[in-house]
């Protein structure tokens, strides 16, 4: 599992926490798999824990590069990696190359206002209370208040309600585009769909300081 160290500055460490949550993801993006980084040689080689599943399988076994995304400042970074061992006992690990370069995914094209409104997401199978704690016209930070629910939200289509007014509802429809776990909390980022000018017009009475 050496890696050439010629290729990498060493100086250079990833800015990721043990413990973070990463998301895995095919060349072709038809596998995808979570995942959680456990341990590092830098300039060598990454460890994660991965979430048993027949899709984590077969990219493991692809000898293509994995692209592999996590949540840092409430920035999405990614970079390729190739695996270089999988274990499957006692625990499923995945050994992968040390990355030479990581980018930020640059989804954030508005500056977020940090906030605290109740609100609660809403989903097919969920109705989750939570805190909206910073938000823009493109997306928020969602934090779960209930921390029982299934942490596989990765790209599902949510919808979150505000109780405005004398009970008027406001709906913002979206996409979790990040789940990040600190301290047992979930953090969602979500990156809203179109938002209607009306809406856009309630949040704007709702946070002042909300540039639209």
């Amino acid at each position: 599992m050496q890696k050439n160290r010629g290729q990498v500055d060493l100086s250079q460490r990833l800015f990721i926490e043990l413990g973070t949550s990463l998301y895995l993801e095919s060349e072709n993006k038809k596998e995808s798999a979570s995942g959680k980084l456990i341990g590092m040689k830098v300039g060598e080689y990454l460890i994660v824990e991965v979430s048993g599943s027949e899709s984590g399988d077969r990219i493991f076994k692809n000898q293509g590069s994995v692209k592999i995304k996590y949540l840092n400042i409430e920035d999405i970074f990614f970079f390729k990696s190739k695996v270089l061992l999988k274990l499957d006992s006692p625990d499923e690990l995945v050994f992968f190359e040390y990355p030479d370069c990581v980018k930020s995914c640059n989804i954030r094209k508005h500056t977020r206002v940090d906030c605290f409104i109740n609100a609660e997401m809403v989903s097919e199978e969920l109705n989750v209370p939570g805190v909206i704690t910073n938000i823009s016209p493109r997306g928020c930070r969602f934090d779960i208040i209930d921390k029982k629910i299934s942490k596989d939200l990765y790209n599902c289509n949510v919808s979150i309600s505000i109780i405005y007014g004398k009970g008027e509802t406001l709906l913002l429809n979206g996409n979790v585009r990040s789940v990040h776990i600190k301290n047992n909390q979930i953090i969602l980022g979500i990156q809203f769909f179109d938002v209607p000018p009306f809406v856009l017009s309630v949040l704007r009475e709702l946070i002042p300081d909300l540039q639209i």
